[in-house]
């Protein structure tokens, strides 16, 4: 499932913004225990916003007021939030024509300008969100909003010596807060090292709990954590996680579906359709109508599927400018459609222009298999591979294209190592795995 981890990654992009702001919280000038608390910069009061309402409120503050900037910024910060909670691209969209709005009226408007960079950062806008970022920070140092996303963007590319060299200097000027330990976090799961990966997020989780931070935020960590469980084959430690995100925020689409995702493995497939049933009802994206139109095939709901399939591309048609952002999620949906191999290819090429990380790799050595051009699948594995991701769908991906060139031994060794990482209902893996119960989880330093 890279298509929806990479979409759980890319809201550290929306998250680490709103974090920035608060983290930078000054004491109140007044000894008073009711007074109101000062901040550097007025965004900072985002966090202290119900989201639904702060936006309606600047709504209307907008329409009452087109000339206030400040308004439009706190706007978009709003819609960022929600974007990120409800994993909805077109409220990213929204914040993106706030911010700019913002910069149309006041165009050194830091704020705003930061805000732009992680929102096109969200939506996968990669080049003009390392424009706008580098610019802001090359004239203003201290702008670590700006430094984030440079960062963030960095990684997603697949510029990942420079991306990491962006994490350095965040941890040496802020510490180690939780919008730096996500970062660090998702560097080092890139890296195979899940066991840091773990431990970082934990600690993250450990002081926004401490903290009382907004439990939508703690929900964002405790997902987190799930996916790097469930992607290192520990299910019941990452239901564990799934299940504390939910506890904070009963309706999270990104629990819903993770808690999906496991199911599914279990191969309790009623309960997955229900689970990614409420994900959709809660936040439709095209990935979790493809999952659900999934289960639904393997529960013999033949017409179920298709409608759910139909959606699920219909959707991303209507994503306008922000197609591009689902080019891995679909290549990877057609590359298990019969007659779509071509398709799947021709997204894989488009998404890899875009973004050369791993992952992008990866999906490319897919669709270059399922078009059996096999040699130029093995380059493409070798590529996702280089930094010792440890994601099962690798080592399978990678096992199978050794087996269509006819290297048995190094097949069998990519089939073993992603069993043994996570077999996740494939019957192949599963074969050689054996039975799923007991199994240690096993989490790599």
């Amino acid at each position: 499932m890279n298509a929806r981890r990479a979409l759980l990654l890319v809201f550290i992009l929306a998250f680490g913004a709103l974090l920035f702001f608060r983290w930078r919280e000054q004491p109140a000038t007044s000894a008073s225990a009711g007074a109101p608390t000062v901040y550097n910069d007025h965004m900072l009061g985002v966090s202290r916003l119900d989201t639904d309402r702060g936006i309606a409120q600047f709504e209307t503050r907008v329409k009452e007021d087109p000339r206030d900037f400040i308004s439009f910024t706190i706007l978009g910060q709003l819609y960022s939030r929600r974007g990120r909670d409800k994993s909805d691209l077109s409220d990213f969209a929204r914040a993106e024509q706030s911010f700019n709005h913002a910069l149309r009226l006041s165009p050194e408007h830091a704020a705003a300008k930061s805000g732009l960079a992680a929102a096109y950062a969200s939506q996968h806008k990669f080049s003009e969100a390392l424009a706008v970022a580098r610019e802001l920070y090359q004239k203003n140092p201290a702008s670590l909003d700006a430094l984030a996303t440079m960062a963030d963007a960095l990684l997603e590319t697949g510029q990942y010596r420079e991306g990491e060299e962006a994490i350095a200097k965040l941890t040496e000027k802020i510490g180690e807060i939780p919008a730096i330990l996500a970062r660090r976090a998702q560097l080092s799961e890139l890296k195979g090292q899940t066991g840091p990966a773990v431990t970082l997020l934990q600690r993250g989780v450990e002081t926004m709990r401490k903290t009382a931070d907004p439990p939508t935020e703690i929900a964002w960590f405790e997902a987190r954590l799930g996916d790097v469980y469930y992607h290192s084959g520990c299910l019941a430690e990452s239901e564990r996680h799934f299940d504390a995100a939910l506890a904070l925020y009963n309706t999270y689409p990104l629990g819903l579906a993770g808690l999906g995702d496991i199911r599914a493995a279990q191969g309790r497939l009623e309960d997955a359709r229900d689970l990614y049933a409420r994900a959709v009802a809660e936040s439709p994206t095209p990935r979790r109508l493809f999952d659900l139109g999934t289960i639904e095939e393997r529960l013999g709901n033949a017409p179920a599927a298709a409608e759910r399939y139909t959606a699920g591309e219909e959707m991303i048609r209507k994503a306008g400018e922000n197609q591009a952002a689902y080019y891995r999620e679909l290549s990877m949906f057609y590359a298990e459609r019969l007659g779509k191999a071509a398709d799947a290819l021709d997204l894989a090429q488009k998404d890899l222009a875009l973004r050369k990380d791993v992952r992008g790799y990866d999906v490319l050595a897919w669709a270059l298999y399922r078009n059996k051009r096999f040699d130029e699948a093995k380059a493409a594995i070798g590529d996702a591979m280089k930094l010792g991701t440890r994601d099962p769908d690798f080592f399978y991906h990678a096992g199978m294209i050794y087996d269509a060139l006819g290297d048995r031994a190094k097949a069998a060794g990519y089939l073993e190592e992603a069993a043994r990482i996570s077999p996740r209902g494939r019957p192949e893996l599963v074969k050689i795995a054996g039975a799923a119960d007991g199994r240690k989880c096993d989490l790599r330093n």
